[in-house]
C-alpha cells in the first residue's frame, strides 16, 4: 500500500515476474494478461467518474486519438 501510493506501483510489480517465473508463461502473455487485468477497474473508474459528472467529455476523442497513434507509432 505505501509503496503503491509513493511510487505508483500496483499489482502487476508482482503478478507479471510471478506468471513468467512460476507459471512458466510466454512473456507476451504475461504482458497481455496483466494489461487484460486493467480492463476492469479502469471500465469502473469511468463509470464513477460519468456518474459523479468529473468526466471532461469534450477531451475525450483527442485522447483516443493521441493514445491510438501513440500505441501504433510507439
Amino acid at each position: 500500500g505505501f509503496a503503491s501510493g509513493m511510487f505508483g506501483i500496483g499489482g502487476g510489480l508482482l503478478i507479471v515476474p510471478a506468471l513468467s517465473i512460476l507459471v512458466d508463461m510466454p512473456q507476451q502473455l504475461v504482458l497481455g494478461t496483466s494489461l487484460a487485468a486493467l480492463v476492469p477497474p479502469s471500465a469502473l473508474a469511468l463509470l464513477m467518474h460519468w456518474r459523479l459528472g468529473s468526466l471532461m467529455v469534450a477531451t475525450v476523442p483527442a485522447l483516443v486519438l493521441g493514445s491510438t497513434l501513440g500505441a501504433f507509432l510507439g
